[in-house]
């Protein structure tokens, strides 16, 4: 269902930072609705898992269906694109998190400890979190906060960005 042009298409959204809506064209010619609708999102949560539960729009311009259920999701996405959320609202969502599924150990057998985040951007959402001793988050980790992210807040055809960052210690000095 979705080509090679499609996939590539979707990835530079997400790379460049895009929101993305799905539109079906010729879908008068459609006989399974149902089938498709489920086939294709099982191919996007496979091949595009950072656009799962994207809205798709099934349209036919020959036929001019569809296009206001195609402008109401491009809204609804672009307003999750502008998503925006307070600091304190997200502590409190990443206590959750953290209580649900506390983060891996490091190396040094030590767990590593997420302090707090603050939102640093929309378009896409970014957030970021301040984490203890440079900690290496595992990328299991961060799907599992970046999936609960969108499932959360109902982010729906955008990217998110998470970014790690590891506070300066006081206490270390610099070889000058």
């Amino acid at each position: 269902l979705l080509n090679a042009q499609d996939q590539k298409l979707a990835s530079l959204c997400e790379r460049e930072g895009r929101a993305l809506v799905f539109a079906v064209n010729k879908s008068d010619k459609i006989l399974d609705r149902k089938f498709v609708d489920e086939k294709l999102k099982k191919t996007i949560q496979k091949s595009l898992p950072q656009f799962k539960g994207a809205y798709i729009t099934y349209i036919s311009g020959l036929k001019r269906i569809g296009f206001n259920t195609l402008r109401e999701n491009v809204l609804k996405t672009y307003s999750n694109w502008n998503f925006r959320q307070s600091t304190s609202n997200l502590n409190t969502w990443l206590q959750e998190k953290l209580d649900k599924h506390a983060p891996p150990m490091n190396s040094e057998k030590r767990r590593i400890k997420l302090k707090y985040v603050v939102q640093s951007n929309s378009r896409p959402p970014t957030i970021k979190i301040f984490t203890s001793h440079n900690g290496f988050i595992s990328k299991s980790y961060k799907r599992y906060l970046e999936n609960s992210f969108r499932e959360d807040f109902d982010l729906l055809g955008t990217p998110i960005r998470i970014i790690f960052k590891s506070g300066d210690n006081p206490f270390t000095f610099s070889k000058h």
